[in-house]
């Protein structure tokens, strides 16, 4: 996985979260209108929050390896951009006028963010294919 889509797949992460919030509070209301299939929606519901908990997880996971990919970059408007982005969900607008930069500075700095972390992976990716004796 690179690093963008790493990045990005938190925000699908959130969205798959929001959904299944979404649909368990609809099996819910199903369930309290409709006595003669309550018990399939109820079932349902739960089947929900089981997927929800694991989704929670994963966000959790990813979370903590966001932060700690973010850690690395050595400018921390970079990093600062990066989470507002895919962390805050932020659009580059938001973000051009919260770090005070041009939109056209922001798509610049993103990018230059996106390859600094991308480049930083394919290192450490190499480092840890080298022997202990190799790395330096």
């Amino acid at each position: 996985m690179t690093a963008r889509e790493m990045l990005e797949s938190y925000g699908a992460l959130l969205s798959r979260d929001a959904a299944l919030i979404r649909e368990r509070k609809a099996c819910l209301a199903h369930a309290r209108n409709g006595p003669e299939n309550a018990e399939h929606w109820i079932r349902r519901a739960k089947s929900l929050q089981a997927e929800r908990n694991r989704v929670q997880r994963q966000l959790a996971r990813r979370l903590r390896e966001l932060r700690l990919m973010l850690a690395t970059l050595e400018d921390p408007a970079l990093g600062e951009l990066l989470a507002l982005r895919y962390l805050s969900l932020m659009s580059y607008e938001d973000i051009s006028e919260e770090m005070g930069f041009s939109l056209r500075h922001i798509y610049r700095l993103h990018l230059r963010a996106v390859a600094l972390l991308e480049e930083g992976r394919r290192a450490a990716a190499q480092n840890s294919a080298l022997s202990p004796k190799e790395r330096v």
